[in-house]
Parts: structure tokens; sequence; C-alpha cells
């Protein structure tokens, strides 16, 4: 998978063939990492966060709720092995750890 600008995201069942999928999203996306083959998380401008989900591609992305109240751009999320525990940061020293179904804000 990767992403970029205006909502792109692009995915592969085969690491040959890749497709272009719709997000639902026209915020440039900076990260997404996959907890499996069927869950994704995506982050970008504006503090979007894109959930993923399905058993192939395309996946069902949806908007999750971001707890910044600035709505700074994420540049990274990444999850600990077991998707358990996610961490999603970006601009103005924001960081948010995800927790159940919600993000959460950290303070440094």
């Amino acid at each position: 998978m990767a992403v970029g600008r205006t909502g792109t995201i692009i995915g592969t069942n085969d690491a040959t063939a890749w497709t272009l999928h719709t997000s639902g999203t026209t915020a440039d996306l900076n990260s997404i990492h996959a907890l499996s083959d069927s869950v994704a998380l995506a982050v970008g401008a504006s503090g979007i966060i894109l959930s993923g989900a399905g058993g192939t591609w395309p996946f069902t992305w949806s908007v999750i709720t971001n707890p910044d109240p600035q709505l700074n751009t994420l540049n990274c999320v990444t999850f600990a092995p077991g998707g358990t525990m996610g961490l999603a940061v970006g601009d103005g020293g924001i960081i948010l750890k995800s927790g159940a179904s919600q993000w959460v804000r950290q303070s440094i």
C-alpha cells in the first residue's frame, strides 16, 4: 500500500498489479500502516485519520475522529506488533496514541 496527494491510496493483492482506490477524502495522505491483510490506517493533512477494512482490495475507508483541536497535519502512523497500540505523529509536536477505537492526544 502507498498513499499520496489528494487522498490517493494504491494497493495490491499480488505485488504486481497496483490499483487506485477511493479514500473518500481529498486531503493529502502522508503515511499508511497495515495492521493485517484486512485492516489499515492512513494519516495526513488537516489531521485526517482514515481506517480501512475489507477482505481484499479495495478496502472501504472511513474517517476516524481526531482529538487534536488544531487538526495539525499528521506525518506518520505505526502500530506495535499485534496492533494493540498505535502512534501517529505530526506537525506542532502532536502525538496521538490509539486506545481501543479512539485516538488520544499525548502530552510531552
